[in-house]
């Protein structure tokens, strides 16, 4: 049977052990929701540019009946047009998607690591629990001794 000390040391090392836990997901919290906040701006963002590009297509979709009638606005139509179906148009949107999956993933991983600090800190409580029990037995078998 361990000693009393050797308990004791047991028991003193899993409790900083999940005190290191607990500020490790102190700290995964705050990034968690730092990320969040970030994945908020980048829709807001998306959402604002495919708006603002709704807006223009609208405006220029009511010179269309004009461009008939008058060489210059078909050519603003023409160029217009170009410019927001443009290939930078799409790979802005294709670099918003990619960016909000990364941010995705990264909020998952978080979660993941938040979960795995909870079910360690469950076991070294556990085993916490198990050292205290050790702990008592070992202290009423000593004092029978005596």
């Amino acid at each position: 049977m361990a000693t009393l000390q050797q308990i004791g040391a047991q028991i003193g090392l899993y409790e900083e052990k999940v005190c290191a836990l607990d500020n490790k997901i102190k700290d995964l919290e705050k990034s968690y929701s730092e990320l969040l906040e970030f994945k908020g701006m980048v829709q807001s963002s998306q959402s604002e540019f495919g708006s603002s590009n709704n807006t223009k297509m609208n405006a220029l979709n009511q010179l269309q009946s004009l461009i008939d009638y008058n060489n210059i606005a078909k050519q603003f139509y023409n160029s217009m047009k170009s410019a927001l179906y443009s290939t930078g148009s799409k790979i802005l949107n294709i670099a918003y998607s990619f960016l909000l999956s990364k941010i995705s993933a990264e909020l998952r991983k978080i979660r993941n690591e938040i979960s795995n600090c909870e079910n360690s800190i469950y076991n070294y409580n556990r085993k916490i629990q198990k050292y205290k029990y050790d702990y008592k037995k070992e202290k009423e078998r000593l004092e029978e001794d005596n």
